[in-house]
């Protein structure tokens, strides 16, 4: 299940220095798995907000996600994205496929539902708030509820998800500080 963890979390990476997480609590009950983190990072809730929506470039925020990109036959006025994602756990690897709606609305909130027929994910729903602290500092309240389509190994228990969650989430909140640091500038 950790992988679960990783495969959202590959929505953030970094290598700066100040980012911290201030809350983390991964769960799962049967098939279904839930992460809630709570992180200050030095940056800009405007350049958070550009590198979360900047959906062609999605992938460089996270070594696990290997693709990024809009899907071309989207819905009218629908935001469609799809990542790709390959990664391991202990000695289970894998590679999973997530197609998810992405709707942003005022004040640096984003909502992502997963596009089960076409996901690797029976379900799935994250969520971001980014709130800025102050000139240059944010906070980023990210949860998310996912529902693996695909065989989950039993045995990586809760200790090792949330070592690897924690590992992940500090790399990912140090890539986002070191691409936001001088303002991103997106795909232009």
């Amino acid at each position: 299940m950790r992988l679960l963890f990783i495969l959202s979390l590959a929505c953030f990476s970094t290598l700066s220095s100040a980012g911290e997480i201030k809350y983390a609590k991964a769960e799962h009950e049967g098939n279904d798995y839930r992460l809630n983190l709570t992180m200050e990072v030095d940056a800009g809730q405007e350049d958070l907000v550009a590198l979360l929506t900047d959906h062609e470039n999605f992938h460089q925020l996270s070594a696990v996600m290997i693709e990024s990109g809009l899907v071309p036959d989207a819905p009218e006025d629908t935001t469609r994205r799809r990542l790709v994602v390959k990664t391991c756990i202990v000695f289970f690897c894998f590679r999973v496929i997530m197609v998810e709606d992405v709707e942003q609305f005022p004040e640096g909130r984003l909502v992502a539902v997963m596009v089960p027929e076409q996901s690797d994910f029976i379900t799935g729903r994250a969520e971001w708030h980014v709130k800025p602290l102050g000139p240059g500092r944010s906070e980023i309240v990210y949860g998310f509820n996912l529902q693996p389509d695909f065989w989950v190994p039993p045995g990586i228990g809760p200790f090792i998800l949330k070592r690897k969650m924690i590992k992940e989430a500090k790399t990912s909140i140090l890539t986002m500080e070191s691409l936001a640091k001088d303002g991103y500038m997106g795909s232009e």
